[in-house]
C-alpha cells in the first residue's frame, strides 16, 4: 500500500496541472426579423342607447290586460329594433378586426 500512495499522489497532482481545453468561441449575431403579430384594437363605434321599454312603465300596473298585452307586443318590436342596431354596430367592429 505504501508504494501506491506516492503514485496516487503524483497522478492527482499531475491531473491538476494539466490544462483544460478552452471553451469553443461562440459568436452571437443578431439579425433583425419582421414578426407580424395581431394587436387588438378597440372598436370605436357608437353603440345605440337602450330605449325605455313599454313594459317598464310604472303606470302599467293600473291598466287593463288588453293594454298590458299591447304594451308587450310594442316592447317586442322595440327590442327587435334595438337588437338590429346592436348587431349592425357589432358587425362594423367585426369587420375592423378582419
Amino acid at each position: 500500500m505504501k508504494p501506491l500512495c506516492p503514485l496516487i499522489a503524483m497522478l492527482l497532482v499531475s491531473a491538476c496541472a494539466t490544462q483544460k481545453c478552452p471553451p469553443p468561441e461562440t459568436k452571437v449575431e443578431f439579425v433583425p426579423q419582421r414578426v407580424e403579430v395581431p394587436v387588438p384594437v378597440r372598436c370605436k363605434v357608437a353603440f345605440p342607447v337602450r330605449p325605455s321599454y313599454a313594459l317598464e312603465d310604472p303606470t302599467l300596473k293600473d291598466k287593463t290586460s288588453f293594454d298590458k298585452t299591447t304594451a308587450a307586443l310594442v316592447e317586442i318590436e322595440q327590442r327587435r329594433a334595438y337588437e338590429e342596431k346592436l348587431e349592425a354596430a357589432l358587425k362594423v367592429c367585426a369587420e375592423l378586426d378582419n
